[in-house]
């Protein structure tokens, strides 16, 4: 007790030192337990996750014998569709992700009769009655953030304990008897618990204890128990918070809460003073500060791991360090806890410097940046004008041009990545103070004495201002560049600066601009986390970010892509592949902040809308890519494990056993994607070719050294195309990347895929390509701190091109990585999301993100990637799947929809079929973004940025030119859509909606609408019935929704040539004019009630009024005219 009492004084002169904790909050440390036993009422999201846990309590109580824990769990969808996988629940407890995604629904409870030592009792119950007990002599903790409970001689598992589960209207209650003797014994002093519920459809890990997103058991963070007679519930008060044993113990919050300005500063003070060691004076001061500081890497998105392409070369995650400190800290040992956190403390502090480009956290060093403080002279030069600056007594150089390919570009430094065809002539005439400048796309107003640069749109709205105070640098000491080459100014293409010098060297750069009160951000690539950025921090630095989209933050990114559009009109390409960092009003909430390592400051504006700016945009980088017609199927698909680690235990096999079960139940596929050995193999190529069944294969941006030298025989280590990313022989940097700036790297690229293509592959997933170290060297001299986000550009372009070579068009790849540009060398797919609802709409939201930034051809894993999907997800899953770019089945776990009950077989099969219906109006949306830059799926801010009811919308989006599809990605079946101007019908019923609506949606459909004036061409059977199958029976169509006004619609018709739909809008009616569609037979008219046919020329009609919609037969030829003569009212 004398020592309790120590630290507890020296805890409260700690706190009063350095202050208490604000606007945080703390899980239970300590129980005492009555015989009328204690409830734990409040439960918290693991992770941190800033979003309440569905309600559950935990209520303990005892006897004698018996030990008794009662779980109420509110649950407001009892009846939500379940199936039996029949996994091992003990094969899977070193993988609390797959364990959480093949029990869904369950408790668990963890026990350790003696605090302290690596022994416990884990009980786990399932809301449909499954019971599971084992015994753990230690726990073992491994890479990636992952628990590995690997069973020692000692472990064992236990029978004997009861478990009884009782339902009620919205709540499922677990008991559990165990008896004491079960734990070795009753307890007479403190012993450890922890509660656990997992809700998994919504992704939700929650307990009374704030633990990491897959801790099981998190051994440091017991709550410290008691038998006693008053019942009493503890919870910490600070990040180091006494326990009852007086011991001290570091606690992790419940909620992350981004650090302020000053948090941040006290950071950066501890950082200065690292050299003084963590001792009982400081040692609150530096774990608070230190879990603020992990929090802050956190949630801006650094990768803590080693091998994932961030910037640890060891694991850094926070509950290693933690655990290893409150190991020793349990003991009372501050001595042995304080060189624990230093060694950490020291690395982090390395990282972190590199991590942040001024080296502070956040970039607070205001005096480290150099800010624009005058204009001194503006001059047209030729097809630029030049903005000379000064920034702190360094001179700056800015240039303003337009190129051709459209949108105003201001560089200043070294340039990017992409450089315009040319530049267009300047219409340049001075003003009072500066000068105007007048293109196609608006104007820009140069202010000299206000030192901004207005843009303004084609009516003279301005849609943002750059203002060049508000742009700093940091200057390196001699003209070197941040890769430590001499800058030289030299001309480059089109009269271009290619690289050269304005004044002092950069190697960093920082800009700020302004944001409007409801002003929404969307872009940057594939961001799962949020549609709008708008209060958030995000770092683009690609990663292998498949454990933060599994069980995370999400907050990562496989395909950063500095591209972003503001809703007050304007959209913003940052040419630079370093390391950017976007504050989009977080610490300013009027302001957003771009700092970005490297000497390049490039930007491009557009102030016309999204689509336009798309197109122009990839005019730039390069348009999106057409796949061939195939493509646009439904695709079966495993990873190579799951192809292999089943009964027959021959991946062949199982493809072929695959493929019949489908064709038995009439489901048509076009493409299998065999990953593993199996797309090597003759045999697969050989019964596959006669069903037209493309076979994809696997492969990744790595050719190691020994397979480099098989491919290359004679060579010698040095000539080989291969990355030099390991200086220091680490095992977390032994990744054997292709260095694709090497002049051989498209002959060994060709040499490893000449198997695959002599046997008929026909595309790939070109998986990973985002691990690039730092300081890496390219055969080209190009560092990896510059190359990081960029790698796949080249990867992806090099076996492009090895596959055009060999198959011309007729193949598709499909990337994790992305990059700008890489839009026109591969399609992209989503990675690995979690298997849950949560990971459906993440799946969604990146999507939008990344179309926003010129992708179109994009798919996600249906059903997603790790873990058992629950039958209402999968069934959802395949509705998005149907009415994504590419529709393709793949995970961890089988993915055919038998897997998943009699329900998802019904559901599979209908949308499967709805996707061949569609997959002409597919092929040429696909191929209308092929020539345009506008992507297949557009958020509602794209498609309609006048709509600002619309702008923050990321539940619903555009499919093609005409289908506005609504998704239900949530357990409940009801759903709000809010509709742009004009008429929208029901592409099901024909049914035409109100402005707002809100919709009850059975688990087997997916709500989507047809603007008014939408020409879809299809495919269906002689019933003219979407979902049905078309084996034996197949029509080409055209459904038409009445027009409001002319127009005139580009189709490939079935031979992939030129024709068109012509819509004619009179006072009687409208005219439809069909010009070289051979292959249309049928108009299906929607909107046309009443509404009678009149032929041009005359020919001997069919029609029928029909659900809502008018069918017309046509006559066979090329081309056809129909003239609809419609009531007055009903227009």
């Amino acid at each position: 007790m004398m020592m309790k009492r120590i630290l507890t004084v020296l805890l409260l002169t700690m706190q009063l030192a350095y202050g208490q904790e604000q606007k945080q909050k703390w899980g239970v440390t300590a129980i005492t337990i009555p015989a009328k036993g204690v409830t734990l009422k409040e439960f918290y999201r693991a992770g941190g996750e800033n979003r309440p846990a569905t309600p559950t309590a935990c209520k303990i109580t005892y006897t004698n014998d018996t030990l008794y824990v009662q779980f109420s769990c509110t649950e407001h969808f009892l009846s939500f569709p379940a199936v039996s996988h029949q996994v091992d629940w003990y094969a899977t407890l070193g993988q609390p992700t797959d364990q959480d995604a093949a029990f869904p629904d369950k408790v668990d409870l963890y026990i350790t009769p003696e605090i302290g030592r690596p022994a416990y009792y884990h009980f786990a119950v399932t809301k449909d009655g499954q019971s599971f007990g084992r015994q753990y002599a230690k726990v073992i903790t491994q890479a990636q953030g992952f628990t590995d409970e690997k069973a020692t001689a000692k472990s064992g598992v236990i029978e004997n304990f009861k478990a009884d589960v009782q339902k009620a209207e919205k709540t499922w209650t677990v008991t559990m008897r165990i008896p004491w003797k079960t734990i070795g014994g009753k307890p007479a002093g403190t012993f450890g618990l922890i509660p656990i519920r997992t809700r998994w459809r919504e992704a939700e890990v929650s307990s009374p204890v704030a633990l990491d997103f897959t801790e099981r058991a998190a051994d440091d963070l017991y709550i410290h128990s008691r038998l006693g007679k008053r019942a009493s519930v503890e919870q910490a008060s600070a990040t180091l918070d006494a326990l009852p044993s007086g011991a001290l113990r570091w606690n992790r919050p419940v909620s992350l809460i981004y650090p302020n300005r000053g948090i941040m500063e006290e950071i950066w003070k501890m950082q200065q003073q690292l050299d003084q060691p963590t001792g009982a004076k400081n040692i609150q001061q530096r774990i608070r500060l230190t879990q603020h500081w992990m929090d802050l890497l956190l949630l801006e998105g650094f990768n803590f791991g080693s091998t994932t392409g961030g910037l640890p070369e060891v694991n850094m995650f926070a509950f290693e360090i933690r655990r290893k400190v409150n190991k020793a800290l349990l003991n009372n040992d501050i001595k042995t806890a304080g060189q624990l956190l230093d060694t950490y403390l020291r690395e982090l502090n390395s990282l972190s410097r590199r991590w942040f480009a001024d080296g502070s956290p956040g970039n607070i060093l205001q005096d480290k940046w150099m800010a624009v403080d005058a204009v001194e002279d503006i001059t047209v030069e030729d097809k630029r004008i030049s903005i000379r600056c000064a920034a702190s007594g360094h001179p700056v150089l800015f240039y303003l041009s337009l190129p051709e390919t459209g949108g105003v570009r201001l560089l200043a430094g070294r340039e990017g990545f992409f450089r315009p065809s040319g530049l267009l002539p300047l219409q340049a005439v001075p003003s009072a103070g500066g000068m105007q400048v007048r293109y196609a796309g608006g104007s820009i107003d140069i202010s000299k004495t206000n030192a901004t640069i207005s843009l303004k749109d084609q009516a003279g709205v301005v849609k943002h201002v750059v203002s060049l105070k508000d742009i700093r640098f940091i200057f390196s000491g001699d003209a070197a560049d941040a890769s430590g080459s001499v800058l030289a100014a030299n001309d480059g293409e089109n009269g271009l600066p290619n690289r050269f010098v304005s004044g002092q060297a950069f190697i960093a750069t920082d800009s700020r601009s302004a944001l409007q009160p409801g002003e929404v951000i969307f872009g940057f690539g594939e961001k799962n986390d949020r549609f709008s950025q708008v209060d958030n921090v995000l770092t683009l630095w690609g990663a292998d970010d498949w454990t933060g989209l599994t069980v995370g933050l999400k907050n990562e990114s496989y395909k950063p892509v500095p591209v972003f559009h503001s809703s007050r009109g304007y959209m913003v390409f940052n040419n630079s592949s370093y390391r950017l960092r976007a504050d989009i009003g977080k610490q300013q909430k009027a302001r957003y902040r771009l700092t970005q390592h490297g000497p390049v400051f490039d930007y491009y504006f557009w102030t016309e809308t999204p689509e336009e700016a798309l197109r122009s945009y990839t005019s730039l980088t390069g348009k999106p890519l057409l796949p061939p017609k195939w493509a646009f199927g439904t695709w079966m698909g495993r990873t190579g494990r799951r192809w292999l680690n089943t009964p027959l235990k021959d991946p062949v096999a199982e493809q072929q056993r695959v493929t019949k079960r489908f064709a038995e139940l009439d489901i048509p596929h076009t493409a299998i994607y065999a990953e593993g050995i199996g797309s090597n193999m003759p045999e697969l190529h050989s019964f596959m070719a006669p069903r037209d069944i493309k076979v994809l294969s696997w492969h990744y941006s790595s050719i190691p050294e020994k397979q480099q030298r098989a491919l290359f025989p004679g060579r010698k280590v040095d000539a080989l195309p291969l990355l030099k990313a390991n200086p220091r022989d680490l095992p977390s940097r032994d990744i054997g990347y292709v260095d694709f700036s090497h002049p051989d790297a498209m002959e060994l690229s060709r040499r490893w895929w000449k198997l695959r293509l002599d046997l008929g592959v026909a595309g790939s997933m070109i998986d990973f390509g985002d691990r690039v170290p730092e300081d890496a060297v390219f055969y080209d001299g190009t560092k990896g701190d510059e190359m990081h986000n960029r790698y796949s550009y080249d990867y992806h372009r090099t076996y492009h091109n090895v596959f055009k070579e060999r198959r011309g068009n007729d193949f598709i790849l499909f990337g994790r990585a992305a990059s700008p540009g890489t839009q026109q060398w591969a399609a992209q797919f989503g990675g690995d999301v979690r298997c849950n609802f949560d990971g459906l709409r993440g799946s969604l939201t990146g999507a939008l993100n990344l179309c926003a930034g010129g992708f179109s051809n994009w798919g996600s894993d249906l059903g997603g990637f790790r873990g058992w999907s629950e039958p209402a997800v999968y069934m959802r899953w395949t509705q998005f799947s149907c009415f994504s770019p590419l529709m393709r089945c793949h995970g961890r776990e089988p993915r055919e929809p038998w897997e998943y009950g009699d329900a998802a077989v019904e559901n599979y099969k209908k949308f499967v079929w709805v996707r061949q219906n569609l997959q002409e109006y597919i092929y040429n949306a696909a191929a209308d973004a092929h020539h345009t830059g506008i992507p297949i799926m557009r958020a509602m801010a794209v498609a309609f940025p006048a709509d600002k009811d619309l702008h923050a919308n990321a539940d619903q989006y555009m499919f093609g030119r005409d289908m506005l599809v609504a998704p239900v990605m949530r357990e409940d079946t009801v759903r709000t859509i809010v509709f742009p101007a004009g008429k929208w019908t029901d592409m099901w019923t024909g049914k035409v909606m109100p402005a707002r609506a809100e919709l009850a949606v059975s688990l087997q459909s997916i709500p989507v609408f047809l603007r008014e004036g939408a020409v879809v061409p299809v495919k269906l059977n002689s019933a003219l019935r979407f979902g049905e199958t078309m084996t034996n029976d197949k029509v080409g169509a055209m459904i038409i929704t009445r027009p409001s006004v002319s127009d005139s619609v580009r189709l490939l018709n079935d031979k992939g040539e030129q024709a068109a739909v012509t819509l004619q809008v009179t006072k009687e009616g409208f005219r439809i004019s069909l010009h070289n569609l051979p292959e249309v037979l049928y108009l299906v008219v929607y909107d046309a009630a009443g509404g009678t046919v009149e032929a041009v020329p005359e020919w001997d009609k069919e029609t029928r009024h029909e659900e809502g919609r008018l069918i017309v037969r046509l006559p066979r030829g090329n081309s056809k005219q129909v003239f609809i003569k419609t009531n007055r009212d009903d227009r």
